[in-house]
């Protein structure tokens, strides 16, 4: 194993598709709408003129920013804010897994712990040759020390992780839902003259995401 590859840093090389970031006018446009409305500005207003453009800021400092550095001890992470690093003899497995919304691949690592984390850049969009992905296993297999040894509960709680987050993407859908169904019920009602708080489009299924979300998480749990 070459010493280069415990010294390689993952950067954006090329822009992604410009159809992942079709929402990202989407957000302004919003955005604007509320900021520049003749009405009187309410909470929901000014929330929605802050939290969208933080948002698209947030998006493309996660591309900018984005690292992955492999050095002698381990993988450093920066993300849009924050650093993440992880030792060799702390990861679990460095996986190379499909995704639906993305790149056709990411490589995720895992923790010793059973939780995840991508690692930026290094995907079928910005490394051309996918033997670079087996270097970096090759890298950590090399450094993780002899008496490495897999925890016996790491492959039990990187499932429960998997279908606590598939219970948060339910309760994001029945948000959504909820969402549609209040403002339709608020349009109805406008037409009868009856007004509607203009938060209650966010703050309804907020909590509905949020109840549900901690329902089905807390049942996973206790199957588990």
């Amino acid at each position: 194993m070459s010493e280069g590859v415990f010294a390689r840093e993952y950067r954006l090389r090329k822009w992604p598709p410009p159809n992942r970031f079709l929402i990202v006018p989407f957000l302004v446009l919003i955005a604007i709408q509320h900021a520049t409305s003749p009405m009187p500005l309410t909470v929901a207003d000014v929330a929605v003129s802050v939290i969208l453009p933080v948002c698209v800021v947030y998006l493309v400092l996660r591309e900018v920013r984005g690292r992955t550095l492999l050095g002698p001890d381990g993988i450093t992470v920066k993300g849009a804010l924050r650093v993440r690093r992880i030792a060799w003899a702390d990861i679990h497995d460095i996986r190379p897994e499909p995704v639906k919304k993305g790149p056709p691949w990411v490589v995720r690592v895992y923790d010793r712990a059973g939780r995840r984390f991508v690692l930026p850049h290094v995907n079928d969009e910005q490394v051309d040759d996918p033997a670079e992905v087996e270097a970096i296993i090759d890298a950590w297999k090399a450094r993780r020390g002899p008496d490495w040894a897999p925890l016996p509960g790491t492959e039990a709680a990187i499932r429960l992780e998997a279908a606590r987050r598939k219970a948060w993407m339910w309760a994001g859908i029945v948000g959504i839902v909820v969402m549609v169904c209040t403002f339709v019920v608020s349009i109805g009602l406008v037409f009868k003259d009856v007004d509607v708080p203009s938060y209650m489009m966010f703050v309804l299924p907020a909590a509905v995401f949020g109840v549900t979300g901690a329902a089905l998480s807390l049942r996973v749990g206790r199957r588990a």
